[in-house]
């Protein structure tokens, strides 16, 4: 525990990185920041991998597609808010299609919050948990139970239980099921806050800031500069704070300063104001005091800062000495910082000073989400579970640690076995899934807190695994280490060699026999592997770690491969080999948008080659790449992939003219693994869930 004073600049991608989190746990979307083909609905969450290179920049907000809803005034008996806006209906159902949740309980979380009766709810993408951290007790709810926890925007109730916004209805949780309570807002949903008086603010990104009294949302009044909004504050009925935001001229998400509903209309503060450069990022808290506390980020990553609002004038706070991602204040009257992912840190601000938590205080793992303090305690998300402040250490939330794996982000990785086994990696390491039950983080014999980038299996059962420090294997239940260079990408041949590749132009292989090591020099690098079924090793790469292309090595040379007919210097993400000797490849190339003024967006191929000629399966506009691991193919040669940037889709399949939806009731932008059985293992907002084509 350490107590600098000063601000330092901080790695601005891990910042977006983080946002992109958060968009996705609370479902934000902004369909103002997304440059797109007009012509389609093609959008998705935010890709929380690196992407200065994909993104020509910083990463930008993405957008959901708006799911249609039909009003439900037919519910509405009267007017009357808060508890009498739960009618007397029973629970609703909505299980999405398909697919058997696998990891109900993975641990990971983004916040808490405490309802009125003073119940603690933890919330994470997939699952809301109730618990009791005294005793540990806890009852889980997942997608599984409820499409509506997919990507929930959840806000404790005044009555008791949570407020529900998930994109189909805005309903009362109790804990024992859900009540249809009122008519969904017609925005994006964004953020949602009950007022003491017991009516609903809601801040979306397409329809700005409204105001819910009863019979209907009423539009907060003109005078912001932007429609967009993103952080809500509400300290009464009609005292309100937003963030703003707009767009550039180059279609990226601008920050429009902060404004303030008081006596019927709205005073804005811009980022000058506020004491940061112009197109600051921010975020905003209320402390115990009343004053507003906001942090920003300038988008070209040359500050970080603290401001304070006591009500006359904004005033600049050092920062705790890292980079800071968001703001929560404490019942004490303290303000806490959670830093941008840049660093495992979070910070306390008391009596002027800062007093700085890192893992020397039994800070395990990132911080995934906020600070949370609450009369019953604080707590903090991190990509490694959900942790309370004992005394001045962390400590899990609950006694037990987690017991499943979290692979809802793109750090996640799947390998399926069969139906009855499974390999899964995320933040906190690999597990395996034998016997009905996860069994993990599993020591693999890398240093601990490496980070897992692919998974292979070879024809005798040796499980390979590639990390950031190094790669080891797994056989007869002993593992080995067999190299402690960082690796991207993992592939296995008929022969037991097991293929690695990184951002350097070339690629090795690594034997367990004792056989030194085989490099090969390639063009590029080897974000993605795949061997085909001739022995063929095909290595692809995107500019972000070296120099883009294709390449394939026939065990004499290792050439450049030319897919699309226009140039060698294609960017690749993906590549899965299929059973009939091809390739299944995922592409892009940048450039400017097709749609006029919505700036750079990329251009994505889904393409695949039958060992002639390539075919291009699908081409679609979108602002980033599609991201790794999420195409498969089944052993019967059909490919199937993520529906990553569609609504409502999980898992689609090609049938050999169109994409056919399989999974559907939330979107997913993680990975997939289909076992040789053809069951399909894949991410998802509840965890890891298993699908059973048929």
């Amino acid at each position: 525990m350490t107590t600098p004073t000063t601000v330092t600049d901080g790695a601005l991608e891990a910042m977006l990185a983080r946002r992109a989190h958060r968009a996705d746990a609370s479902g934000l979307a902004d369909a103002a920041f997304a440059a797109i083909d007009a012509t389609e609905p093609r959008r998705g969450p935010w890709l929380a991998w690196p992407t200065s290179r994909l993104a020509g920049g910083p990463s930008r907000g993405l957008a959901w597609v708006l799911v249609a809803a039909t009003l439900l005034l037919a519910l509405l008996a009267s007017a009357i808010v808060g508890t009498s806006l739960l009618q007397s209906r029973p629970p609703i159902a909505l299980v999405p299609t398909g697919g058997e949740a696998m990891a109900p309980e993975s641990g990971v979380y983004d916040r808490v919050v405490a309802d009125g009766a003073g119940t603690l709810w933890a919330i994470g993408m997939g699952h809301v948990t109730r618990f009791d951290p005294a005793s540990g007790k806890r009852q889980t709810w997942t997608v599984a139970d409820d499409a509506a926890f997919a990507i929930p925007v959840v806000a404790p109730a005044r009555a008791g239980g949570v407020w529900i916004w998930s994109g189909t209805s805005i309903r009362r949780f109790t804990g024992d099921g859900f009540r249809e309570a009122i008519p969904m807002v017609a925005g994006q949903p964004g953020e949602l806050v009950e007022t003491p008086g017991g009516s609903l603010w809601a801040a979306s990104a397409d329809r700005g800031v409204e105001h819910w009294d009863g019979p209907a949302w009423v539009a907060s009044p003109a005078g912001r500069p932007t429609v967009a909004a993103d952080h809500l504050l509400v300290r009464g009925e009609n005292d309100v704070w937003v963030s703003n935001w707009s767009v550039g001229p180059d279609g990226a998400a601008v920050a429009a300063g902060v404004s303030h509903l008081q006596g019927g209309g709205w005073v804005t503060y811009d980022a000058t104001d506020l004491g940061f450069p112009a197109g600051a990022f921010v975020s905003l808290a209320v402390a115990q005091d009343g004053s507003i506390w906001a942090t920003a980020a300038n988008y070209g990553g040359a500050s970080f800062g603290i401001t304070r609002f006591d009500g006359w004038s904004w005033t600049r706070i050092d920062g705790p000495g890292f980079p800071v991602w968001s703001l929560a204040a404490a019942p004490d009257g303290s303000v806490w910082a959670t830093s941008d992912g840049s660093t495992s840190a979070v910070a306390r601000y008391a009596d002027a000073r800062w007093t700085t938590y890192g893992a020397e205080d039994g800070l395990v793992g990132t911080p995934s989400g906020r600070v949370s303090a609450t009369a019953a305690g604080t707590f903090v998300g991190t990509d490694a579970g959900l942790l309370r402040l004992a005394g001045e250490r962390w400590v899990r939330a609950w006694p037990d640690a987690a017991d499943a794996p979290s692979v809802a982000d793109s750090r996640g990785r799947l390998l399926a076995v069969s139906a009855d086994e499974a390999w899964a990696a995320d933040a906190r390491g690999l597990w395996h899934f034998v016997d009905d039950r996860w069994t993990g983080p599993i020591q693999t014999g890398m240093p601990k807190g490496a980070m897992t980038r692919d998974l292979a299996l070879a024809g005798d059962g040796t499980l390979w695994v590639a990390t950031d420090s190094g790669v080891a294997a797994l056989r007869d239940g002993r593992w080995t280490v067999v190299s402690r260079s960082a690796a991207l990408s993992i592939a296995v041949g008929a022969d037991g060699t097991a293929w690695v590749g990184s951002s350097w132009d070339q690629v090795v292989g690594l034997r367990l026999d004792g056989a030194p090591p085989r490099t090969v020099a390639c063009p590029n690098g080897s974000f993605a592997l795949a061997i085909t079924t001739d022995g063929s090793i095909y290595a692809g790469q995107f500019s972000y770690s070296g120099t883009a292309g294709l390449a394939r090595f026939d065990g004499q040379a290792c050439r450049a491969v030319d897919p699309l007919g226009d140039g060698p210097g294609v960017e690749v993400t993906d590549l899965v080999a299929d059973p009939d000797g091809g390739l299944v490849a995922v592409m892009f190339r940048g450039g400017p948008s097709r749609t006029p003024g919505s700036g750079d967006t990329y251009t994505n191929y889904l393409a695949r080659y039958d060992g002639t000629r390539w075919t291009v399966l699908d081409e679609y506009i979108f602002v980033v790449a599609f991201p790794p691991g999420g195409i498969a193919v089944t052993p019967s040669g059909e490919v199937w992939r993520s529906g990553y940037y569609k609504a409502d889709v999980a898992l689609e399949r090609f049938d050999g003219q169109r994409w056919i939806p399989v999974v559907t009731g939330y979107t997913m932008s993680t990975p997939i693994s289909i076992a040789p059985d053809g069951v399909v293992w894949f991410g998802g907002p509840s965890g890891v869930l298993r699908l059973t084509p048929g």
